[in-house]
């Protein structure tokens, strides 16, 4: 249905004409000699656009328009003007007319034109309105559950922060102390160490793939894994840490997790002062700093969760009365500012024997947090003893 048209005009012959013009349009046509008469049609006929004369006021001497602009503002008004260049039709379209038709009328397609643009720029006007007030409940809508999201991933990272052991801790004399930079809310890297034995400390540092919730609950999984392996360790594991990854190899495999895991895991042992350790595909290796220098521990071993019945190399080292062992995530790789894996690869060196044993000096060193929107969680484990205070007690 065409649009409803409010002719108010006091000479006869050119309201009559209009009428006429907009009904061969199409348009419903409503019409009046006067304001007063106009502002009541205005409330009977419920118009889609006004066409009125600029110089109409209403029985208070008030311009008509601004008459309509106050009791209507949504509804479009073509004023009609004997004078295209008075400065009162200039303050009229400051009010927000839509257009104008300058006497003397008489064509047909002006009128048409006037009035059919006016009212397609309001019904876009209202069409944008409306969109716009749909994106802002849309959005408001996106805050909320964004704020639930980051309250849920929150409370997330404070249950997995609650799963890690105690940082800075001494076991045996030797101190343990990590620190993880998740990328997201929840990180896929983890750091667990713990005495199986008065004579045994079994640490690691493992790195789930991908990021976020599922990565995080992978955790979980290694949190359970170390109080069971705490309560159901077999006696020759303490010298075979592989049996240890073949064991946690089986665990991820029939959960069905879709996640593989790369792991470091060490075994020392306080009574042959010896280290004894496996790698399950993590990397970059970790580094023994000693008086001697650094060295990396490279050993051969593929990711947890992939393949059925692995074989991890295992290295036993003599370990002297001062050392450090820094282990991190691949994530770390990220953060230091070499280019090449080569140069990355003897930074973390330097970094591993500059920090000499101590955790804060060695993350000041990497500076993650002066990283932004990180790819992925950096996480690092470091080992020290001889270096650590008073309390420490050397390997014998």
């Amino acid at each position: 249905m065409k649009a409803r048209v409010l002719v108010i005009d006091q000479p006869e012959d050119e309201r009559v004409w209009l009428e006429a013009t907009l009904q061969n349009d199409g348009f419903q046509v409503c019409c009046a000699a006067s304001s007063t008469a106009g502002l009541s049609e205005l409330a009977r006929c419920s118009p889609d656009l006004v066409l009125c004369d600029l110089g109409l006021t209403d029985e208070h001497g008030e311009g008509l328009l601004t008459r309509l602009r106050r009791e209507r503002p949504e509804l479009p008004v073509v004023v009609l003007t004997g004078d295209a260049q008075d400065s009162t039709l200039g303050r009229a379209m400051g009010q927000g007319a839509a257009d104008f038709l300058a006497r003397p009328l008489g064509d047909a397609a002006g009128v048409h034109h006037a009035v059919s643009c006016a009212l397609e720029r309001f019904r876009l006007r209202d069409e944008n309105e409306r969109v716009k007030g749909e994106l802002e409940t849309a959005n408001a809508e996106l805050r909320r559950a964004l704020e639930a999201l980051h309250r849920d991933q929150a409370a997330g990272r404070q249950l997995q922060e609650g799963m890690l052991p105690e940082t800075p801790a001494a076991i045996g004399g030797v101190t343990f102390a990590h620190k993880i930079l998740p990328s997201l809310y929840l990180s896929g890297d983890y750091v667990d160490y713990f005495s199986i034995t008065d004579q045994h400390v079994l640490f690691y540092l493992a790195d789930v793939s991908g990021h976020g919730a599922p990565s995080a609950f992978v955790t979980v999984l290694l949190k359970q894994f170390s109080n069971r392996l705490r309560r159901e360790y077999r006696p020759h594991m303490l010298e075979h840490p592989d049996d240890i990854l073949s064991w946690l190899n089986q665990e991820l495999l029939d959960s069905h997790l879709q996640r593989h895991v790369t792991l470091f895991l060490g075994i020392l042992d306080f009574g042959q002062g010896v280290l004894r350790c496996a790698n399950a595909g993590h990397f970059p290796e970790p580094r023994l700093v000693t008086e001697a220098g650094v060295e990396r521990l490279s050993l051969k071993g593929k990711p947890l969760g992939l393949f059925e019945a692995p074989s991890f190399q295992v290295l036993e080292k003599t370990l002297p009365e001062a050392f450090s062992l820094a282990l991190f995530s691949d994530g770390v790789l990220d953060v230091v500012s070499e280019a090449t894996l080569a140069g990355k690869d003897d930074q973390l060196d330097a970094l591993a024997s500059e920090a000499q044993g101590e955790l804060p000096l060695l993350w000041s060193l990497l500076a993650p947090e002066g990283a932004e929107a990180l790819p992925d969680d950096v996480a690092c484990l470091l080992l020290s003893q001889g270096a650590s205070g008073p309390d420490a007690q050397e390997l014998s």
